[in-house]
């Protein structure tokens, strides 16, 4: 996994002409570092350990990547990590084996639903395939199968069925 550069207070210090350190803001810090992060985003590392491994904190890292100007590039990175999530939620079904047992193959199933959703979380565009964009009723409506839904006639409150 690629690494951001070491994260010191050389590091995050600038000279002036006159040798005096000029101590870099946390946008600073990351914009300087913008392709090594995307990088780390597009390898599935989450934002909390990126900005560790900076010094900054995470709101002003997801601030500065939701800028227009890297908005395309964290879209791209995403769509990365969101493959990444789908092959190992792939992997986790291959890994059953015939002779497993049904705890195991239950765990399998719950793993490769979570990497599953982490992707669609990731990428919905690519991964959510009932995505419409619309209201989230209508998101539900499509998502759940068509065997499960019911129609449900409303209660009406009429006095004189009491």
């Amino acid at each position: 996994m690629p690494k951001i550069k070491d994260n010191d207070k050389k590091n995050n210090k600038i000279t002036d002409n006159n040798k005096s350190p000029i101590r870099l803001t946390h946008k600073e810090i990351i914009i300087n570092n913008i392709d090594n992060i995307l990088l780390l985003i597009s390898n599935d590392v989450s934002y909390l350990e990126i900005s560790k491994q900076l010094g900054v904190a995470k709101t002003i890292l997801v601030d500065t990547l939701n800028l227009e100007e890297y908005k395309a590039k964290k879209r791209t990175a995403l769509e990365c990590a969101a493959d990444i999530r789908v092959e190992k939620a792939r992997q986790y079904l291959l890994d059953i084996k015939a002779d497993d047992t049904n705890a195991t193959v239950k765990r399998q199933c719950s793993l490769w639903q979570h990497e599953l959703y982490i992707a669609k979380i990731k990428c919905p565009e690519k991964y959510e395939l009932n995505y419409k964009g619309g209201s989230i009723s209508e998101q539900i409506a499509t998502i759940i199968p068509q065997l499960v839904l019911k129609q449900v006639e409303p209660v009406k409150n009429d006095k004189k069925n009491k």
